[in-house]
């Protein structure tokens, strides 16, 4: 039975709710882009870095899950 699943993340001041990997690699790199251009230790850094970090780790999970399906 199929699941699915999805994370909410918050990319330039909005709430995503990303359902696939690809969307997962795009949130990424819009965040790591958002991040680039704020100041070092303000809240909005620190908003965009944990929001960057979830976003990583669940990227590190599905991979490490479909490590166990390759042939």
């Amino acid at each position: 039975m199929a699941k699915t699943i999805a994370i909410e993340l918050e990319v330039n001041g909005v709430k995503e709710s990303v359902k696939t990997i690809g969307e997962l690699e795009t949130a990424i790199e819009q965040l790591t882009e958002e991040l680039k251009s704020t100041d070092i230790g303000s809240e909005k850094f620190q908003k965009l870095t944990s929001e960057l970090n979830t976003a990583r780790s669940e990227l590190k999970k599905f991979e490490k899950d479909f490590e166990g399906l390759e042939p």
